[in-house]
């Protein structure tokens, strides 16, 4: 059985969650660690670990590929790195926020594989099975998250924005997934803190319904993801 080399760029608690899924596998090797906040291994692991330089990690322990989990709005630069030197990549929701990189990360020959979260949640999945063929007349969706606010969630420049990229983001993938496009969009952030939006809501708008997205970083619980899907004959609620 062939070895698959893998490496990580970003090595916070989504990073070391799929560490733990992988790390012990037959056939998996993790080689390398990239972080450019931690100054060390927080885990105890045979994997090199690199604070400084990227670059340096992946040409020092050639990986089959990558999975990049950094802050949101490093993707691109490390999306455009593992380009130029041709590694795929599994990237946690590779957001960009320019039509400029957009427009570049169309161009890109490496295969990128998207990783929205809530693509893999049974139960918001499950939800949705429901449907069935039931007429939808609306759907109202929100993601509470409390939020200790150190690290990079509290720089604009680091993170990229608040709530509705960190959060938002997963419930309009699901939205354009099962649905496709929207023929038009609404979205207003509020709660404003270091110049971050801390809660955002978010309305999509179908043919025949409308898909409602809450998000904050302000709840009093530690995580809660809810979907509601209001049918002609159906009254479906998932949490």
């Amino acid at each position: 059985m062939k070895m698959i080399k893998i490496a990580f760029i970003g090595f916070g608690r989504r990073g070391m969650s799929i560490y733990g899924s992988l790390v012990g596998r037959r056939g998996v090797k993790i080689v390398g660690i990239f972080d450019p906040v931690k100054t060390n291994n927080p885990i105890n692991s045979g994997a090199k670990f690199f604070n400084l330089d990227a670059k340096e990690m992946i040409y020092s322990t050639k990986p089959d590929f990558v999975i990049i989990t950094a802050p949101p709005s490093n993707h691109f630069g490390y999306l455009l790195l593992c380009e130029r030197l041709n590694i795929p990549v599994i990237c946690e929701k590779p957001i960009v926020t320019q039509k400029k990189d957009l427009e570049e990360l169309k161009r890109f020959k490496i295969k990128i594989y998207p990783a929205y979260q809530l693509d893999y949640d049974q139960y918001i999945n499950k939800a949705f099975e429901l449907i069935g063929k039931s007429k939808i007349l609306e759907i109202d969706a929100s993601q509470r998250v409390r939020v200790q606010q150190t690290g990079w969630k509290d720089s604009k420049r680091v993170s990229g924005g608040g709530t509705l990229i960190d959060n938002a983001s997963h419930f309009i993938n699901i939205a354009i997934s099962k649905f496709g496009l929207p023929k038009r969009a609404f979205s207003s952030l509020s709660f404003i803190e270091n110049n971050i939006e801390q809660s955002c809501d978010v309305i999509l708008y179908y043919d025949t319904f409308s898909f409602k997205i809450h998000s904050d970083w302000i709840s009093a619980v530690g995580k809660e993801n809810r979907v509601k899907i209001l049918t002609e004959d159906k009254d479906i609620d998932f949490y």
